[in-house]
C-alpha cells in the first residue's frame, strides 16, 4: 500500500494561490456588479424623472420573466439532482418554485430597467454610415480575439473540454433558444454599461470617462493567475478605451454587431470542437438566432433614436 504525503509548505502555497485567485475573481466580479448597479440606479432615477422608456421596460420585463421561468423549468431535472434525497419532495418543490420565481423576477427587472434606460439615453446612433455592417463585423472579430486572449483561450495549456451543451434539459433545443437570448443580452448589457456611463461622464470629465473604461477591462479577465490577470485587464481596458475614443462615441450601434459576432464565433468553435450529439443543430440554432437578435437590436435602437429626435 502506497500513501502520498503532502508537505506543509506545499499545502500553504496551494491555499495562498487559491486565496489570491479568489481575490482576483472577486475584483472582476465587483467591477461587473458595479457597472450593472450603476446602470440600474441611473435607470431608476431616470424613471422617477420620466426620462425612461416605459414601453421598452414593459416589453423586456415580460419577455425575460417568461424566458427565465421557461429556462429554469426546462432544467428542472438537473436542479433536482443537486438536492439531498433525505429532504421531502414537497419541500424541494416549494424551494425550487420560489427560487425560480425570484430569479425570473430579478432578471426581468434587471433587463427591463437597463433596456428602458439605455434606449432613452441620447447615445450616438448612425446606421447610414458607409460600410456599417462590414465595419461592425470587423470590430466584432477583433473584439472576439481580445476576449480569447484575456480569457487565456489562445495560450491554453490543456485540451479544451466542453460541457455537453443542453443535454440536461427536458427539451434541449428549446433550452438552446432561451440560453442564446439570455447570453446575447447579458453580453450586450455588459458592454453597453461602461460605454453609456462613459458617454454621460464624458461631458463632465473626459479623463474620468477614460479611466472608467480602462478599469472596466478587468471585468473581462478570465485567467486568475496574477501576472496574466493584470496583463489581460490592461489589454482589455486599453482596447475598450481606444474603441470608445475612436469609434463608439460616434456610433454606439456597432456594439450589437460586435456581440453577435463574438457569439457566432463561439458557436462555430463549439461545433468544431465537439461535432457530436446535439452540438451541430445547437450551434446552427445559436448562429441563426444570434444573427436575428443582432439585426433586430440594431434596427430597434436606431428606430427608437429617430423617435427621440422627433419628440
Amino acid at each position: 500500500k502506497t500513501e502520498g504525503h503532502i508537505t506543509e509548505s506545499w499545502e500553504r502555497e496551494y491555499k495562498k494561490k487559491n486565496f489570491l485567485r479568489g481575490v482576483l475573481s472577486g475584483i472582476s466580479g465587483m467591477i461587473r456588479f458595479g457597472m450593472l448597479v450603476t446602470i440600474l440606479v441611473m435607470g431608476v432615477i431616470a424613471w422617477t424623472r420620466r426620462h425612461f422608456n416605459v414601453w421598452v421596460f414593459t416589453l423586456f420585463l415580460s419577455a425575460f420573466i417568461l424566458i427565465s421561468f421557461l429556462s429554469s423549468g426546462l432544467m428542472m431535472n438537473a436542479t433536482f439532482n443537486q438536492f439531498p434525497t433525505s429532504e421531502p419532495l414537497s419541500n424541494l418543490l416549494l424551494i425550487t418554485v420560489i427560487g425560480v420565481f425570484l430569479v425570473s423576477l430579478f432578471n426581468g427587472f434587471m433587463y427591463g430597467i437597463s433596456a428602458g434606460y439605455l434606449t432613452w439615453v441620447p447615445l450616438p446612433y448612425e446606421r447610414n454610415e458607409s460600410f456599417f455592417t462590414l465595419k461592425g463585423v470587423g470590430l466584432g472579430v477583433a473584439w472576439a480575439a481580445v476576449i480569447a486572449l484575456v480569457k487565456g483561450d489562445i495560450f491554453r495549456q490543456s485540451p479544451m473540454v466542453l460541457a455537453p451543451g443542453q443535454l440536461d434539459s427536458l427539451l434541449p433545443l428549446l433550452s438552446t433558444v432561451t440560453g442564446t437570448v439570455e447570453e446575447y443580452f447579458m453580453l450586450l448589457v455588459r458592454l453597453l454599461a461602461p460605454m453609456t456611463i462613459a458617454f454621460i461622464l464624458w461631458k463632465k470629465s473626459k479623463a474620468g470617462a477614460l479611466i472608467l473604461l480602462f478599469v472596466s477591462g478587468f471585468m473581462f479577465a478570465g485567467r486568475l493567475e496574477p501576472g496574466w490577470w493584470a496583463l489581460a485587464g490592461v489589454v482589455a481596458g486599453t482596447i475598450i478605451t481606444l474603441l470608445y475614443y475612436y469609434v463608439l462615441r460616434y456610433n454606439i450601434l456597432y456594439i450589437p454587431i460586435m456581440v453577435a459576432v463574438v457569439m457566432i464565433l463561439d458557436a462555430v468553435r463549439y461545433m468544431i470542437a465537439a461535432p457530436a450529439v446535439l452540438s451541430l443543430p445547437d450551434g446552427f440554432i445559436r448562429i441563426i438566432l444570434t444573427v436575428g437578435l443582432g439585426t433586430v437590436t440594431v434596427w430597434g435602437m436606431y428606430s427608437l433614436s429617430l423617435i427621440k429626435r422627433d419628440t
